[in-house]
């Protein structure tokens, strides 16, 4: 019997000896996405170095899916501190923000406070990331001179 006598959807999977259809006999680009079952590539069944950089979709590896020490702190890119000092305190309240520069982004942030007389400090009421990239600090002074110093921690932007 040759493939030409052979009338459409007369070979069916139940007419097939299991292993006669194997990688060698399937043609170029045979197995295309819409014809794998769900779950039917799975880890196990991957080649070592198979997915590669290139073959993955933008956002697809998440935080989530990173393993534990995967990324290492120079693999991060360059981090900027940056500071600013609130001008020394003539009313209780007093206040800093810190701002990264334009392509960082923030990804911490930190508060010092200085007083004039050191028994009694600024009262921290305020320490957190700002809605515009930077690091707000805001203390009450407790004496006239007093300072609060907002410090943000900038990591240089991969886009």
């Amino acid at each position: 019997v040759k493939t030409g006598k052979i009338a459409g959807q007369a070979v069916t999977s139940g007419k097939i000896a299991g292993q006669a259809v194997n990688e060698g006999k399937l043609g170029d680009q045979a197995v295309t996405t819409g014809k794998l079952a769900d779950q039917a590539v799975t880890t196990g069944k991957l080649a070592d170095q198979a997915v590669t950089t290139d073959k993955l979709g933008d956002q697809a590896v998440t935080t989530g899916k990173l393993g534990l020490g995967s990324v290492k702190s120079g693999q991060l890119g360059q981090i900027t501190v940056v500071e600013q000092t609130s001008p020394p305190a003539a009313v209780p309240q007093i206040n800093a923000t810190a701002n990264c520069p334009a392509g960082t982004r923030v990804i911490s942030g930190g508060v010092q406070v200085t007083a004039i007389v050191p028994v009694d400090p600024p009262i921290i009421t305020r320490d957190r990331r700002t809605n515009n990239n930077g690091w707000e600090a805001n203390a009450i002074a407790q004496n006239a001179g007093d300072t609060v110093t907002a410090y943000a921690y900038c990591l240089e932007s991969s886009s």
